[in-house]
């Protein structure tokens, strides 16, 4: 019965289009904000290391860190950044961005906004450096490239790190028992896993397809573990 109570709740919201709004992500962002680093940006910090190391980003550059969160890329460009770097850093969870004030030292101009609906309010070849680090999921990929590809200047870098659709499997699988326990309460369903790319090669294609020209790309890889749910 609990099976098949899920199923038939999961073709009704399918039917209804009940996908997970912008403004309950940014309410589960602001509750999760006050811990956010202890089980996540903790283990995930090495992987933003080592991106901006590649982007190698010279002092005197104009940066933009799209989805910031609490500040985990905008904390690396600063540490390796030259000290007149100019660092502009989005994201729509207030909470977030209040975490990641206290830890930058540098001037950051920080922007609570929805980074879809702040690039267009952006001026052509604005920017010396784009960086997102998780979060590319949360947007519309194709258009978000397209709309950095326009505000990037001449010989400009972008760095984005992302999950594989694949990473998130264990995560999906655990997520689905749950859901299927409690069928009655769900209320949403989420297309996040559905906008990542598959693999390196997807997205390579995605840059290549906003007009970009891939320099470099890797895998990486972190292993979590809980004591409990």
């Amino acid at each position: 019965m609990p099976n098949l109570l899920f199923y038939l709740k999961v073709f009704y919201l399918l039917v209804l289009k009940k996908i997970v709004p912008a403004s309950e992500i940014n309410s589960d962002y602001n509750h999760l904000a006050p811990t956010y680093d202890n089980y996540f940006t903790s283990l995930v910090a090495p992987h933003s290391e080592e991106l901006v190391k590649r982007l190698e980003i010279m002092d005197g550059s104009s940066v933009l860190d799209l989805a910031c969160g609490t500040g985990t890329l905008t904390c690396e460009i600063e540490k390796y950044s030259g000290a007149s770097v100019n660092i502009t850093a989005v994201d729509a969870s207030y909470n977030m961005i209040k975490v990641a004030k206290g830890k930058v030292c540098t001037n950051v101009n920080f922007l609570c906004a929805d980074m879809l609906k702040t690039l267009p309010m952006i001026p052509d070849n604005t920017f010396d450096f784009v960086t997102c680090g998780w979060a590319i999921g949360y947007s519309y990929p194709p258009r978000l490239l397209k709309s950095i590809k326009r505000i990037l200047k001449n010989q400009a870098k972008v760095g984005i790190i992302e999950n594989r659709q694949d990473t998130l499997m264990p995560l999906r699988e655990t997520g689905i028992k749950v859901m299927k326990r409690y069928g009655r309460d769900i209320r949403y369903l989420m297309d996040l896993p559905l906008r990542l790319p598959k693999n390196k090669a997807h997205l390579e294609k995605l840059f290549i397809r906003a007009g970009l020209k891939v320099v470099d790309i890797w895998d990486g890889e972190v292993m979590f573990n809980f004591k409990d749910g």
